[in-house]
């Protein structure tokens, strides 16, 4: 997996960063701590965040950060998100798939585009009560950025490979090395007991394929009390244990709603090809 951060302020201009140093992380030692939540600087909404459904290799296409990547992407390959690719294992009814011609130092790339044909929007208070958490729980020496994971996956059926993107909340830093491991962060505002049969089954899978497809198998927990917060961390089996078969199901349905997108398209452009009236 390799990871990046841009910039949610100015995502043209600014760099991205690929410094671990600079990464949102907790160190391993915290995470049974108790953490006061001190909301002095409110966001009044997330206008000024990067939340985009356009996928963010797709987006920045032209940006020398993404180079190597590019350069590693083949003719008829899928370009998505997660998030895309987690709504395919609903359906697809409100995915959209464009084919897109890309130049990639000076060749051009006939790629297709998978999208989320919504994009999805969080309330103000929900906006504002997430990132309060995860701004006290995390180190951050940047605020202003937003880390991404990248990963390839081959679709046998499609014969070609995915590339996407997954949002990263951040990292632990393992204790006495500089090894860093991906971490979903989710915040909730009662306690809901230390083992995950205390969640919701549909909460458990949805947490699972989430993790899965961005390769974390750390979850950290913050329940909230007031201005305080308790962490737990779980890791991604003990979630998967009891759902393995509902997982399992849905990545099945996640793949075959994609072939279908792609094979319909493929079949789409061939009975009305580039240029001709739709």
């Amino acid at each position: 997996m390799e990871y990046f951060g841009i910039s949610n302020k100015d995502p043209v201009n600014d760099p991205f960063i690929k410094d671990f140093n600079k990464f949102p992380f907790i160190l391993e030692k915290d995470l049974l701590n108790t953490v006061i939540i001190e909301e002095k600087e409110m966001v009044l909404d997330n206008t000024n965040y990067h939340n985009c459904s356009v996928p963010i290799l797709y987006e920045y296409r032209n940006n020398a950060a993404l180079k190597v990547i590019w350069n590693g992407i083949k003719n008829g390959d899928i370009v998505t998100n997660r998030g895309a690719k987690r709504s395919l294992a609903a359906d697809k009814r409100n995915q959209k798939i464009e084919r897109k011609v890309v130049n990639v130092n000076g060749d051009e790339k006939s790629i297709y585009l998978v999208t989320r044909g919504q994009k999805k929007k969080l309330s103000v208070a929900k906006f504002n009560s997430g990132f309060q958490a995860e701004k006290n729980v995390f180190k951050r020496s940047l605020n202003d950025y937003t880390i991404y994971g990248y990963a390839k996956t081959y679709n046998r059926d499609l014969q070609c490979f995915e590339h996407y993107t997954s949002e990263i909340d951040g990292f632990i830093k393992m204790d006495g090395n500089d090894n860093y491991a991906p971490v979903e962060f989710k915040s909730m505002r009662s306690f809901r007991g230390a083992t995950v049969n205390s969640f919701e089954r549909s909460w458990n899978i949805d947490a699972v394929i989430q993790c899965r497809l961005a390769g974390i198998n750390n979850v950290i927990i913050g329940y909230r009390n007031d201005n305080e917060m308790k962490l737990q961390r779980f890791y991604l089996d003990e979630f998967e244990s009891n759902v393995k078969n509902s997982v399992q199901c849905s990545l099945l349905r996640m793949n075959r709603n994609m072939k279908e997108l792609v094979r319909n398209k493929k079949v789409l452009d061939v009975h009305y090809p580039r240029g001709d009236k739709r």
